[in-house]
């Protein structure tokens, strides 16, 4: 049965919470659009996929994920490009018609709206955006530990606005909706950190890695493999952000390291201990 057949297009969509059918639908289709192999894939074909008449479509789609859907196509392209450009090799037009762009300059346009900077500048200087830190090593940053870990994130989240009580809230939700009795499994992620891009501003996310499925109002979450820089902040969690501003802007630097396009994740209790998941460039 189509996400359709379990919710009417009669519905009253904006006062309804999506069946669980049709928000995880939705999820599959927007990870697909991130997908470089789709390309320019028609808005229309993904709404056939999910059962819907393409208004509808876009109107169930904002509802569940939060933006409309050419616009999550859009970034979710421009994250991958992101991604190749620092990973890669391949050349800027190499790198936009993978994603589904035919010029050089659209790319360019786009690419610089999305995060502020042309494409050839984001290849030569990953840290710009950066907010500034400490010049001195927080005592709290366990620098003298950090040690670089290759691996993956897969569990659950959710945005939330950056405040402490929100923050606690939906950890404390969220701890007790998902089996995570690790307390490494719960943490927050920036996406990506530092970045300040004109049209799509920094999301806070609370996160929970998990092996149970996600379900509403929970998306997934699944960061690929790479490498990290894990190092153990002891101060108070709300407080990590000098931490993290040093690592980029001084600790990086001194270890011939750069910061990688991808979340920098914290995980660990509110009121304890902090790990910090810096990701790395290669090499």
């Amino acid at each position: 049965m189509s996400a359709a057949g379990v919710w009417s297009q009669e519905s009253h969509i904006d006062a309804l919470e999506p069946p669980t059918l049709a928000w995880q639908t939705i999820h599959r289709l927007a990870e697909a659009m991130g997908d470089p192999s789709q390309g320019r894939t028609p808005l229309s074909a993904f709404a056939a996929q999910a059962g819907y008449e393409l208004t509808h479509f876009a109107k169930v789609f904002r509802q569940i994920i939060g933006e409309p859907p050419i616009r999550h196509a859009r970034r979710r392209r421009l994250h991958a490009a992101a991604l190749a450009l620092e990973q890669t090799e391949a050349s800027i037009l190499e790198v936009a018609q993978s994603v589904g762009y035919r010029s050089h300059e659209a790319f360019a346009r786009a690419f610089r709206r999305q995060f502020g900077m042309a494409p050839s500048a984001f290849r030569e200087h990953p840290s710009v955006g950066i907010e500034r830190g400490p010049s001195e090593c927080p005592e709290a940053l366990e620098w003298s530990e950090a040690t670089v870990v290759h691996r993956s994130f897969r569990g659950v989240s959710q945005v939330v606005d950056p405040t402490l009580a929100q923050m606690n809230e939906a950890l404390h939700t969220l701890s007790l909706a998902f089996d995570v009795g690790d307390p490494d499994a719960l943490g927050a992620a920036a996406d990506p950190w530092g970045w300040n891009p004109a049209e799509d501003p920094t999301r806070f996310r609370v996160v929970a890695l998990t092996t149970q499925p996600p379900r509403p109002p929970w998306p997934p979450l699944w960061v690929p493999a790479r490498d990290w820089l894990r190092v153990g902040w002891t101060g108070e969690a709300d407080t990590v952000s000098a931490g993290i501003f040093w690592i980029h802007e001084q600790g990086l630097p001194q270890r011939g390291r750069a910061s990688g396009f991808a979340p920098t994740l914290t995980f660990g209790h509110l009121r304890a201990a902090t790990t910090i998941w810096i990701p790395l460039r290669p090499r």
